[in-house]
Formats: C-alpha cells, sequence, structure tokens
C-alpha cells in the first residue's frame, strides 16, 4: 500500500507541471468509465448478461477470465460477485441508453480498437476461441494489435519506463540493449528515439519480425539494430549463436503474460545480463486498470496477468533485486542482478 501511495502521490505532483500526464489521468478515468459499459453493452446484446447472472465461473471454458470479466463489472459498480455468479446492480439496458463521454485524446486514439477487441468476448467466454488471436498468423489480429501498441498512450508508458524509471538515455553509444519480445517493433522505436545504443530485438513470430524489419528499414537504423528470432525462455542460447554473450541492459514490455514460462524468461534475461539492469514493465490484476487490460490482452491471446505478489515471486525467483518499483499508471521496475 505504501508503493503505491508513493507512486500516486509522485504521479500527481508531477502531473501539476507535465501536461503528458495530466492527459493521462484524464484518459485514465474515462477508459474507466467506457471499457466496462462498452462490455456491459457486448454482454446485453449477445444475451450473455443474464447468462452471467445463472452460470458459475466455473462452467465456462476459461473460469478464471470468467471471474476477471465480472471481476471488472463490480470493480466500475454494474454487478456484485456473489457464490461464484454476478448479481446485476444496474439493468444493463438502462445503462445503455447512457453512454460515456469520450473526450481524451489518448482514448479517442484507440476506441476503434477497444470496440473490435470486446466484440469478441462472447465468443471467448462462450467458447473458449478468441477470434483476435495476435500469435497466430491472421492479418486481422496482427492490424488490430499493431493499432492497440501504436497508440500516443502506450508510447507514452513505454518512454517513462525507460527514461523516468531506467534513465537508459545515459546509455554510451557502445552499449548492447535486448530488447525482449520486441512484437513489431514498438519498444524498440522508444529504445533508438531514447538511446544512442545498439539495439538487439528478440522476438519468436515470424510475421511480427517481418514488419520489425520493415520498420527498422523505414528508421534508416539498420545499423543500430540487430534483429533475433526467438523466444524470451531461450534467449541465452539464442545470442550465443549471433556471437553475443552478454548485454548492458534488457527492455522488457508486458511480455511475461504472453510467456509459456515467464520465470524462465527472467532467468533467461538475467543470464544474459554483463551487469547492468532489466527496465521491466508489466501489468498485473492488483487494480481496476490491470483487470480492464487483462480483458483486452486476453481477447488478443495471452494469458490472464499476474497479480503483484505472483510477480515479485517470479522477480525473486529468477534472483533479481528491485532497485525501483512504480505502481502508477502500471507496475514497472528497474530490476539488477
Amino acid at each position: 500500500m505504501r508503493d503505491k501511495a508513493l507512486s500516486l502521490l509522485k504521479f500527481g505532483v508531477e502531473a501539476l507541471f507535465s501536461k503528458e500526464k495530466r492527459e493521462w489521468i484524464k484518459a485514465i478515468k474515462e477508459v474507466g468509465e467506457y471499457v466496462p459499459w462498452k462490455i456491459v453493452q457486448v454482454l446485453y446484446e449477445s444475451k450473455l448478461a443474464k447468462e452471467m447472472a445463472a452460470k458459475p465461473f466455473s462452467e465456462y471454458p476459461d473460469p478464471k477470465f470468467a471471474w476477471v470479466v465480472a471481476k471488472v463489472l463490480e470493480d466500475y459498480g454494474y454487478v456484485k460477485i456473489q457464490s461464484n455468479k454476478v448479481e446485476w446492480l444496474k439493468q444493463p439496458e438502462k445503462v445503455l441508453s447512457e453512454p460515456p463521454a469520450v473526450t481524451s485524446p489518448l482514448l479517442l486514439e484507440t476506441l476503434g480498437v477497444i470496440d473490435r477487441v470486446v466484440s469478441t468476448l462472447p465468443e471467448a467466454l462462450r467458447t473458449g476461441s478468441k477470434p483476435l488471436l495476435y500469435t497466430g498468423e491472421a492479418q486481422d489480429a496482427k492490424a488490430v494489435f499493431a493499432k492497440f501498441l501504436d497508440n500516443t498512450g502506450y508510447s507514452q508508458m513505454r518512454m517513462m519506463l525507460a527514461r523516468d524509471v531506467a534513465h537508459m538515455e545515459k546509455l554510451p553509444p557502445s552499449a548492447l540493449v535486448v530488447d525482449v519480445g520486441s512484437g513489431i517493433g514498438a519498444s524498440v522505436t522508444t529504445l533508438l528515439e531514447l538511446t544512442d545504443a545498439k539495439i538487439i530485438a528478440t522476438d519468436p513470430y515470424p510475421e511480427n519480425l517481418k514488419i520489425l524489419r520493415n520498420l527498422v528499414k523505414l528508421m534508416n537504423e539498420e545499423e543500430r539494430v540487430i534483429i533475433i528470432k526467438t523466444r524470451g525462455e531461450e534467449l541465452s542460447a539464442a545470442l550465443r549463436r549471433a556471437g553475443i554473450e552478454s548485454v548492458d541492459a534488457a527492455f522488457m514490455v508486458n511480455v511475461l503474460h504472453w510467456s509459456e514460462y515467464p520465470v524462465k524468461v527472467l532467468k533467461e534475461v538475467r543470464k544474459v545480463l554483463r551487469d547492468g539492469f532489466l527496465a521491466m514493465m508489466q501489468g498485473t490484476l492488483d487494480n481496476k486498470r490491470g483487470r480492464l487490460a487483462a480483458v483486452i490482452t486476453y481477447l488478443m491471446g495471452s494469458s490472464i496477468q499476474p497479480w503483484r505478489h505472483e510477480l515479485l515471486k517470479w522477480i525473486a525467483q529468477a534472483k533479481f533485486k528491485v532497485k525501483k518499483h512504480e505502481t502508477f499508471p502500471i507496475d514497472m521496475f528497474l530490476l539488477t542482478p
């Protein structure tokens, strides 16, 4: 609780002098009004609203996901979780007659993506399938996820991690930074903009790496970026095959809930660090914002995000030390071996 209070206080004080952070506060407020409302709309139109009041979470294909959806609705006052089911506190048909206002540029930028993703919620709840599976080959899913990542708000969070938490702008041009789980290159862009270091971009999916290569070429940064196809669980061996024994720093943005073995990923990152640090951003289920995000990323193919105590346990198991930990607007860590 003390860490959370300090993070909130720090962010609030910074917001007095930063338009960027004031916009974040506005966006967070509006996201918390719009996304739960959209979930209610989709549940009502698909007849799932009544079903969730009668069907226990244990009877869904993924009970934990059903609980997270219900918890989000409880967080924002729509339902009460009772006896493994939900009890509606606000009738959906009345709620839907009053859509929340959306004025934040950060939210308006991704509104279409949120609507598209949440529209797949009924299928995920009823069958366990995810039509927008980002880790597959569907181009529609790739396009939606690209829009989800490439927005001002998410870019600002990546920059906050790299600049405000880890001070990566101080890295010398000779430094090697491995970006774990680069995807289509959003975090690589952040590192190229902030640092003069050489970047090792890693991802297991060929489709992502193709987009990443085109991005790096467009930015005219081929000399600074090494691209390696690998899962995080196999990072050290992949780097050795490329002739790289160690790196000076690592960067990892919301990767662990996409990983089959998250502790193994952390151990592999620790193994390749020379004497440097890992700058890590990771959503958790400990607050309303994290639970909202968990619904969105799950529908695009991730597992459910961890609780903070699980995440801290993983960090300890990988023998990292926590040098800095911010909890607002998302969990951000500076870790050292």
